[in-house]
């Protein structure tokens, strides 16, 4: 064949075999091989254009690409038995075992296993002149065969010990080159442990690994060399799992970069928001799907904002009222009569469990939004819904029962949190365990929640989906008609088909007719006389699975009757153009069936309301937004919740009328033992404030503190 010509040395210079440019560095001389070549009379064209070149990303000087001798791994050989290997692993994302990584493994080549540096493992092969090769296996063997004795594996040293002739040829001398890094990280699971020659036990107890977790990059780099040398030794995956991640750029989609300082100092990033926030906004981020994250400090703040204050607040809340009533806990919450607590624990225990589901297959992506939910759900439904519970004066049952679920709910959170959110969740442990003896030093120390599936409650947790989806409804429906929620309103219509909907609805009225603010609740299951029902495909979900046969599937799910989406809604199965469609499939949507601005509607309920606001309902609105602003200004005075105050008011006009028709109930809302309308308040703290346009101004004299008791 027509041999390989090389006219470039190991320092990028042009050899004798370009004579015109010998001992010049190559990409110096373009300029003068096109003037060379067109003064020769060779030119055909000549242009510049813009490209993307390999470079050194230390010193930013380009790279050139040279033809160079190396040494192989035979890739080829074994590569249907990688390929066999591959389909035993469990990959997360699951897609990029068969995606990414099994296309890149069809398509593999012989793997050129030999790099020309100082720094590295040196290739253990010697070689003579007469073509006899060793491959040696261990420092043993090569001190065995050269008869010296090895304390150094570094080149300069290695490359001193030659090896006599078996055969009694000239002696073997180490062929040129290292390892390439890659073939020592892909033997990581034996050099880790000394394997053959040490540790034989403790190797075959930890191999093959339970899981190794990189970047979406390895799957050319780390993945590939593990997966090459298990097999030509093991001929086995030398991994269970693999979980993957995406890389993080800077926030403009850039790579990040020291030089360009185009990236938040983390230092600075931990210490203005904390690691938690960090690690959670992470941990929740596309980064755990092997997607791409543009990094944003205002992503991590939201976390703070959004979850870890949501959870600390919840916190508060029952460490506060815990303390005003000495409350200490018995550990029988299980007991409770109240639909609420029942719920909360279910919810906890449904939560134990998907968490114990999913991390055993690795899948963080679908564990942190489920805590991240459960910390909403306790904050923005069980204490906000529950909250008069605490109010109670005295320590009656129902209260009592309150307490113990909340106290056992933050406890067993504080515990699933630990591996995500360790600094808050240790806190809080702290102080949660500060009145036992019976817990460990640390959260970290405790033995992760087991769910206990006889306390889960799948109909209340249906239920109050259907609750929260109400109260989120009536809000919105508010905003629609510029009502505002301290104004009570007369009536509201709940309209579901199922009357089993509707009837356990009714045991949680107490609860959202508070925060709602309607004085009644009517119940009607004629769903069909103010809402019509439709639906389309999720293409999303039915796209990437039905492929060409989607554009058939998403008509005859348009053309389904109002029967067929109503067995969907019950859990049945449809076929469409052979394919089995499932609720998750479509989206079923409820609309008014005639213009009516009193009727709203969700997938879940549906609602009308009355929006007739008379005086009266003005006069208590009013009334509530007194109270809102004593409870401000309670908060600024730095009072503690069970401080009873002296209130002074002085107001005009409608406020004041509302003040004297409610002022029982501002009272009692308020802790408030004497309330005086007063031309001048004279509280020991006093502010001002704006409702509707109008100032009160609030004097507050707090009562005598009682003693300070034991706390948590």
């Amino acid at each position: 064949g027509i041999p390989l010509v090389n006219p470039v040395d190991d320092d990028g210079m042009f050899t004798s075999e370009v004579l015109e440019f010998q001992g010049r560095r190559v990409k110096e001389t373009d300029k003068d091989i096109i003037a060379f070549v067109k003064k020769s009379g060779c030119l055909f064209k000549q242009e510049t254009y813009l490209h993307s070149y390999p470079f050194c990303w230390r010193t930013d000087t380009p790279l050139i690409y040279r033809a160079v001798s190396s040494w192989f791994v035979a890739v080829e050989k074994i590569k249907d038995k990688i390929v066999q290997n591959n389909q035993t692993t469990q990959w997360v994302p699951e897609h990029l075992r068969d995606g990414r990584f099994g296309k890149w493994l069809e398509n593999a080549r012989d793997w050129a296993i030999s790099r020309n540096r100082f720094w590295g493992t040196p290739l253990p092969i010697w070689r003579n002149e007469e073509g006899e090769v060793i491959c040696i296996g261990s420092r043993d063997e090569l001190e065995a065969l050269s008869g010296e004795k090895i304390e150094d594996l570094h080149i300069d040293r290695i490359d001193l010990i030659k090896i006599p002739s078996p055969t009694g040829k000239s002696p073997l001398q180490r062929v040129e080159g290292v390892l390439d890094c890659w073939f020592e990280s892909g033997s990581m699971p034996y050099a880790q442990w000394g394997y053959p020659q040490n540790n034989l036990e403790e190797f075959t107890k930890n191999f093959p690994a339970d899981f190794i977790a990189e970047g979406l990059d390895q799957t050319r780099g780390w993945f590939y060399t593990l997966m090459v040398i298990g097999t030509a030794l093991f001929n086995r995956s030398p991994f269970k799992n693999v979980i993957v991640n995406g890389l993080i750029l800077a926030e403009d989609g850039k790579k990040m970069s020291k030089s360009l300082r185009n990236y938040p100092d983390p230092m600075e990033v931990l210490n203005k928001h904390g690691a938690d926030a960090l690690r959670l906004y992470l941990i929740d981020s596309p980064v755990v799907r092997a997607q791409e994250l543009r990094f944003s400090e205002g992503g991590v703040k939201d976390i703070t904002r959004r979850i870890l204050l949501r959870w600390w607040n919840s916190y508060s809340f029952f460490i506060n009222y815990a303390n005003i009533d000495e409350f200490r806990p018995r550990g029988d919450f299980k007991s409770s009569p109240n639909l609420l607590d029942q719920w909360l624990i279910s919810r906890l225990n449904s939560l134990i469990e998907n968490t114990h589901k999913e991390m055993s297959h690795y899948r963080l992506y679908n564990v942190v939004p489920g805590l991240l939910q459960f910390i909403e759900d306790l904050t923005n439904t069980y204490i906000r819904f529950n909250r008069r519970h605490f109010w109670q004066d005295g320590m009656p049952e129902d209260k009592r029962f309150a307490y113990e679920t909340l106290y056992e709910v933050l406890l067993t959170l504080s515990k699933l949190m630990a591996p995500f959110a360790p600094f808050l969740a240790e806190s809080t442990y702290q102080n949660l365990i500060s009145t036992r003896k019976d817990f460990c030093e640390s959260v970290h120390l405790e033995v992760f929640p087991e769910a206990d599936l006889s306390l889960v409650r799948t109909d209340l947790e249906e239920i109050v989906r259907t609750m929260e989806a109400l109260v989120f409804l009536g809000r919105i429906h508010r905003e629609r008609i510029s009502v505002k929620a301290k104004i009570p309103l007369s009536s509201m219509v709940i309209i579901h088909r199922d009357k089993n909907i509707l009837s356990k609805l009714i045991k949680f009225e107490p609860y959202f007719q508070d925060e709602l603010n309607i004085k009644k609740f009517d119940y009607d299951s004629n769903e069909d006389h103010y809402i019509q029902i439709s639906a389309k495909a999720n293409f999303p979900l039915l796209g990437p699975k039905l492929g060409s046969k989607m554009k058939k599937v998403a008509i005859g799910i348009q053309k389904l009757v109002l029967s067929d989406l109503l067995k969907l809604e019950a859990g049945e199965t449809l076929i469409i153009e052979n394919e089995l469609i499932k609720l998750s499939d479509v989206e079923i949507r409820r609309a008014p069936k005639t213009a009516n601005p009193n009727l709203s509607t969700h997938q879940l309920i549906s609602i009308e309301i009355d929006p007739t606001v008379t005086s009266v309902q003005i006069c208590e609105g009013l009334a509530r937004e007194v109270v809102r602003k004593v409870q401000a200004a309670r908060k600024n005075a730095d009072l503690i919740l069970d401080d009873r105050i002296t209130l002074e008011l002085r107001c005009k006009g409608p406020i004041r009328e509302a003040i004297e028709v409610h002022q029982d109930m501002i009272q009692r809302e308020t802790l408030c033992v004497q309330l005086i309308l007063s031309e001048l308040p004279r509280g020991k703290y006093s502010e001002k404030a704006e409702i509707d346009g109008e100032v009160i101004e609030i004097g507050i004299t707090p009562q005598k503190r009682q003693n300070e008791r034991l706390k948590f």
